[in-house]
């Protein structure tokens, strides 16, 4: 494994969402950020600043893969929130909302990637419900290129 590292990228990320089989809006964007590596904690990051498109401006978003194969997505900013995505658990939770008290469950399906110092792919579905009432199923996945390794000229490639 290599020492600390920290590299700027390019952070190419698709997300699909379905309420049982109707597909909802989908998202795709291209963004640039920083893959990192915590030798420490033998960790790969990717992270980045979410945009208008996303609805989270002004938020820093973390993408972590652990050697366990966890992948943990931290928001700092507009919002904070950490979720842990870990194949085949369930995390149940309640939260104060504007709207009242809701309980939310996240089911993870799919964790699945490979990050190194030339970059790589990283892939998550889960089943999103709330309140037990209201179920969305996602698919995201992130292609993180370090910036100088050639591929950075097919930003709009997505």
């Amino acid at each position: 494994m290599p020492r600390d590292l920290d590299r700027d990228a390019v952070i190419y990320l698709t997300h699909r969402q379905w309420e049982g089989k109707r597909e909802l809006d989908s998202l795709q964007l291209t963004t640039h950020g920083k893959l990192s590596y915590e030798h420490g904690e033998d960790v790969w990051r990717v992270s980045y600043k979410e945009s208008d498109v996303t609805g989270l401006s002004d938020t820093l978003t973390s993408v972590s893969l652990y050697p366990d194969g966890r992948v943990r997505i931290s928001r700092e900013g507009q919002i904070r929130q950490e979720l842990d995505f870990i194949k085949g658990e369930q995390l149940i939770e309640q939260r104060e909302t504007p709207f009242g008290r809701m309980k939310f469950s996240i089911f993870t399906h799919e964790v699945d990637g490979t990050l190194n110092e030339t970059g790589g792919d990283l892939r998550l579905g889960y089943v999103l419900s709330f309140n037990d009432r209201h179920t969305y199923s996602a698919n995201v996945q992130f292609h993180i290129t370090p910036r100088g390794f050639g591929l950075e000229e097919n930003e709009n490639r997505i």
